[in-house]
C-alpha cells in the first residue's frame, strides 16, 4: 500500500470502517440470537418441568429433543451463517428405544443368577438411549481441523445397575504440504459397555478406549503412491476382574499403490503391530500373558467391472506369536496363515444395490481383546431406495470362529469353535433434511462347541434423530 497517495489511503481506511462495521452487526445479530435461543430453552425447560413424569424417561427425551429443536431453530440464520466458506458445524440430538428377549445373551435353559449380576437383573430389558452430537470442520489454507464428538446417556426399565453414559470424540488435523504430500494428525476417545456374549461377568463394565494416530501419503507421479501410517491404542475395563483384558497396541503399516488413468488401484502393504498387557492372566491356576507380536503384508486392489460393479477385494499373509509364559502348559494361540476379504458391489438400478461381503481373518471383540480367532465368513445386503426418503436395508451373515487359545473371559481353558449367524432388517425414512426416522429388527444366533455359549437373542429399535 502506497501511503503517499491520501486518495488511496482514504479508500483502504473506508474498506477497514465497513469491515469493522459489519463485523460488529454481525456480533450483535449473533449475540441477540443466541440470548433468544437461550431463553426459549429456558422457558421451555420451565414448563416441562410442571408436566407429570413420564415412563421410561419420557420426558428427558421431550425436553432434550423439542428444546435443543427450539433454540437451533433460531441460530441457523446467524451461527451457521458466520463460518467461512468451506467451514462446518452440525448439531445433532437422537433418541433410540430398544428391547431385547436375551439381554445377558444366555443359553435357552440358563437362569440368571442374581448373585452373579445385578440386583433385580432381568433376561428381557427395554433401553432407551438419548444422545447429543456435534460435528465440525475448519479450514485454514490447506490445512483442515475436524472434530466430532457424542455423548449418549443410557437408561434401562429392568435392569438400572447398567444405567451408564456412553459417547465417543475424535479431532484429526488433515495436513497438506505441496501438491502431494498429505496425512493426518490425531486422537479418539470412545467409552462403552462391554456386552455379555464373550464372558460371564453380568454386571456393568465400562470400556474405554483412547487412541492417538498419524498417516503420510506422498504423491510419486500421476499414478503412484507412498503410504505409512501408525497407531497406539489403550483398552481399559472399569470392572476389577476384567482388568487382565487391559491392553496397549502399538502398530505402524508402510504400502505402496498405483493408481489407473481410469480409477482403478492396486496396493502392497506391511504392518507390524505388538500388543502389551497391562496384567497377567490367570486361568485353572495358571498364569500367562496375552501380549503378542504380528507381522502382516497383504496384496489389494478396487476394480470396476462395469458400470454397475465394482470389486474390492484383499489378500495375504499373518504371522502372530505370543510369548513363551515358563511353568504353564496352556496353548498359547499362535497363528500362522493366509487371510483375505473382499466386497462385491452391483448396481442393478438407479434404486437397488447388492452388496456381497467375504472374509477370513484373526479378530477379537473389542471388549474381550484377549480372546482372538480366525473368523471366516460372509454376509449379503442387498438395499432399496424406492425414494430418496426412504432407505431399506437387508443384512444376512454367517461367520465360524475357531478360537486361537484360552477363552480367559468364559473360564475355558482348550480352544473353542462358534458360529454366528446374525439376520437384520433397517428401514430409514427422512421426512426433512433435519429429521431421520430409524426402525430397526435383528436376529442372532450363536451355536458353539460348549453348550452353555450357545444363545438366541433378537432385538427392536426406533430411533429419531434431528440435526441441526
Amino acid at each position: 500500500m502506497n501511503t503517499h497517495n491520501p486518495q488511496r489511503l482514504r479508500c483502504y481506511v473506508g474498506k477497514l470502517r465497513r469491515y469493522a462495521a459489519s463485523g460488529w452487526a454481525r456480533a450483535q445479530l449473533i449475540s441477540r440470537n443466541l440470548r433468544a435461543a437461550r431463553g426459549a430453552l429456558k422457558n421451555f425447560m420451565s414448563w416441562t418441568g410442571d408436566l407429570v413424569e413420564l415412563p421410561g424417561g419420557c420426558i428427558g427425551i421431550i425436553r432434550l429433543i423439542s428444546g435443543a429443536a427450539c433454540a437451533a431453530l433460531l441460530l441457523p440464520s446467524s451461527v451457521f451463517a458466520a463460518l467461512d466458506e468451506g467451514d462446518h458445524f452440525q448439531l445433532s440430538v437422537a433418541d433410540r428405544y430398544s428391547y431385547e428377549d436375551n439381554l445377558y445373551r444366555l443359553a435357552e435353559d440358563e437362569v440368571l443368577d442374581g448373585g452373579s449380576s445385578g440386583k433385580g437383573a432381568s433376561r428381557e430389558d427395554y433401553i432407551n438411549r438419548v444422545s447429543v452430537g456435534m460435528e465440525g470442520a475448519w479450514q485454514l489454507s490447506e490445512q483442515t481441523f475436524h472434530v466430532t464428538a457424542r455423548m449418549e446417556d443410557m437408561r434401562y426399565q429392568n435392569n438400572s445397575d447398567l444405567d451408564d453414559t456412553t459417547g465417543n470424540a475424535r479431532a484429526n488435523w488433515s495436513w497438506r504440504l505441496g501438491s502431494n504430500l498429505s496425512g493426518q494428525l490425531g486422537t479418539d476417545y470412545a467409552r462403552f459397555q462391554a456386552g455379555f456374549e464373550n464372558n460371564r461377568f453380568l454386571q456393568k463394565d465400562v470400556v474405554e478406549t483412547v487412541g492417538t494416530f498419524w498417516t503420510a501419503a506422498l504423491r510419486v507421479g500421476p499414478h503412484w503412491r507412498l503410504r505409512a501410517s501408525a497407531r497406539r491404542a489403550e483398552i481399559e475395563h472399569s470392572a476389577a476382574v476384567r482388568r487382565f483384558d487391559n491392553t496397549t497396541t502399538d502398530s505402524g503399516t508402510f504400502g505402496i499403490q498405483y493408481e489407473t488413468s481410469r480409477g482403478d488401484s492396486y496396493g502392497w502393504d506391511y504392518r507390524y503391530t505388538q500388543a502389551h498387557s497391562k496384567s497377567v492372566a490367570i486361568l485353572d491356576g495358571q498364569q500367562f500373558d496375552r501380549g503378542y507380536e504380528e507381522n502382516t503384508t497383504q496384496f489389494s486392489l478396487q476394480y470396476a467391472l462395469g458400470i454397475k460393479t465394482s470389486l474390492a477385494l484383499g489378500a495375504g499373509y499373518l504371522r502372530r506369536e505370543y510369548p513363551l509364559t515358563p511353568g504353564t502348559d496352556l496353548p498359547r494361540g499362535n497363528f500362522s496363515g493366509s487371510t483375505w476379504d473382499l466386497n462385491l458391489q452391483w448396481r442393478p438400478t438407479g434404486k437397488t444395490t447388492l452388496n456381497v461381503f467375504g472374509w477370513r481373518k484373526l479378530r477379537a471383540y473389542l471388549d474381550a481383546e484377549t480372546d482372538y480367532f480366525v473368523a471366516t465368513g460372509g454376509s449379503i445386503e442387498p438395499v432399496w431406495t424406492p425414494t430418496p426418503k426412504i432407505n431399506v436395508r437387508l443384512e444376512y451373515s454367517i461367520e465360524d470362529q475357531d478360537y486361537l487359545g484360552p477363552s480367559v473371559n468364559i473360564g475355558i481353558v482348550q480352544p473353542r469353535q462358534d458360529r454366528v449367524k446374525a439376520q437384520q432388517l433397517t428401514v430409514t425414512y427422512i421426512p426433512l433434511r433435519m429429521l431421520q426416522l430409524t426402525l430397526s429388527g435383528r436376529i442372532e444366533k450363536r451355536d458353539s462347541d460348549r453348550p452353555q455359549l450357545q444363545y438366541d437373542s433378537r432385538i427392536a429399535n426406533a430411533s429419531i434423530r434431528m440435526i441441526f
